[in-house]
């Protein structure tokens, strides 16, 4: 029973979640999750079709390396982020958390693991500018700014697209730091995330 509700729960998900073991195996995805699959752990390291999937996304940092340094038990800054674009200009953002053994979702495989989280930019969910209000008090200007951030696209994109000077911007996310006790963009894109999936669940 359990085991259903939890199959329920990841396929109303409203974005892409994979489980990855370090060495790129997936472990688990959810319908959303399987075409970023293909795109950042091709199978097979010459397959035309694979290379077709991937090779139209860039990813601002190596994948794998993400993984690596999430599934690393000494890393100084667990939570991973990354953006990723193709070549017709779609943004994704990419979050990548790690799953010690010892964790629920983890504990059936008994090793390391990372929960990776993609979102595609614009996929925001509507409920998320109410909750950020009345959880962190965050103005209409700073919830504007979070809710671009959490729909993958940069600082420097969504100052660009609310028509604010970058260093506003910068203002702005000094600001979302302090009420959302988060300290870089990637805390802070984790945080998102994790209310992005609280909401997509109502």
């Amino acid at each position: 029973m359990l085991d259903e509700l939890s199959s329920q729960v990841l396929e109303r998900l409203s974005f892409g979640l994979i489980v990855c073991a370090p060495d790129g195996k997936v472990l688990l995805s959810n319908p959303m999750g399987e075409p970023w699959v293909r795109r950042l752990l091709p199978r097979v390291q010459g397959d035309p079709a694979a290379q077709r999937s991937q090779g139209k996304w860039r990813l601002s940092r190596p994948f794998r390396e993400m993984l690596a340094a999430a599934c690393s038990p000494g890393a100084s800054m667990p939570a991973q982020a990354a953006q990723v674009r193709d070549d017709k200009g779609q943004v994704a953002s990419i979050i990548v958390l790690p799953l010690p053994p010892s964790h629920r979702l983890a504990e059936q495989w008994q090793r390391p693991a990372a929960l990776v989280a993609v979102r595609a930019a614009g996929d925001t969910p509507p409920l998320l500018t109410p909750i950020l209000r009345e959880l962190y008090g965050l103005t209409p200007a700073e919830n504007r700014l979070a809710t671009l951030l959490a729909a993958g696209i940069g600082l420097p994109d969504a100052c660009a697209k609310l028509g604010i000077h970058h260093e506003t911007g910068r203002t702005q996310l000094k600001t979302i730091f302090n009420k959302t006790e988060t300290s870089t963009q990637a805390q802070l894109a984790c945080l998102l995330t994790e209310l992005s999936a609280s909401v997509s669940l109502r």
